[in-house]
């Protein structure tokens, strides 16, 4: 699927060694866009970005004020402006209430909710000033829809849910789009030795590369009039 204007922009995507990040990374390269590659696994972020042309990886833990501008400023020395970001990193502990523990709870919404949080931050003025920029922030079907099997989870993502929505609203008067992606049974670790293909009324599980597109396309010249949606991509997952 090919968007238009997102050549030469620079984006940034987190989460990015493996899985739905590294194939949003090489989606948004295929469509000429530079990519910085952010991820907290220094030699896998490294490796994944000799995979992608002309890209780069750096290391930042997102759960961390001072690490996350360390890496923003980074990529702002090295590739320039920062006019795409794509807060995709996330964590998942398949535990029921009874079975998470308060650390569970914690780490949760320190990786899914304050991490968007600070890398939201980390580009939020600059895209304000200049009155031009894109984010797109992966939630969750779960943020959505009651799971007993991974509350906290959940919560987390349901709040980087709100905060798209409320960002949105904050930056639209200036120029900035603010979008989500909420994607479920997708193929990847997260559902490895998980029997879900039942719960997907399409058949079968997606591909990282559908979230891919998804993702390219709220970031594109073609979504230009698109901010504070939350797009699903699911299969059907819940569908009423």
């Amino acid at each position: 699927m090919k968007v238009d204007g997102l050549e030469d922009k620079l984006a940034v995507v987190t989460g990015a060694a493996r899985g739905i990040g590294f194939s949003i990374a090489q989606t948004l390269a295929n469509q000429g866009a530079r990519v910085a590659l952010l991820d907290i696994q220094p030699q896998a972020v490294a490796d994944a970005a000799r995979k992608i042309r002309g890209a780069n990886g750096f290391v930042a833990d997102i759960t961390n004020g001072s690490s996350v501008e360390s890496a923003f400023a980074a990529v702002r020395r090295k590739m320039g402006s920062i006019e795409v970001l794509v807060n995709n990193a996330g964590i998942i502990a398949w535990k029921t209430f009874a079975e998470g523990s308060e650390a569970d709870w914690d780490r949760s919404m320190l990786v899914n909710a304050k991490g968007v949080y600070l890398c939201c931050r980390a580009v939020y003025d600059d895209m304000k000033s200049r009155r031009k920029g894109c984010i797109v922030n992966v939630t969750s079907s779960a943020a959505k829809k009651a799971s007993m099997a991974c509350p906290h989870y959940g919560a987390s993502k349901a709040a980087a849910l709100n905060l798209t929505l409320s960002l949105a609203a904050d930056l639209a008067p200036h120029g900035v789009r603010v979008n989500g992606i909420a994607p479920s049974l997708i193929a990847t670790d997260m559902f490895e030795g998980k029997d879900v293909v039942q719960l997907s009324p399409i058949g079968r599980l997606g591909k990282p590369t559908e979230v891919a597109d998804a993702v390219a396309f709220l970031c594109s010249d073609n979504a230009s009039f698109i901010t504070g949606e939350i797009l699903d991509v699911n299969g059907g997952f819940l569908m009423d």
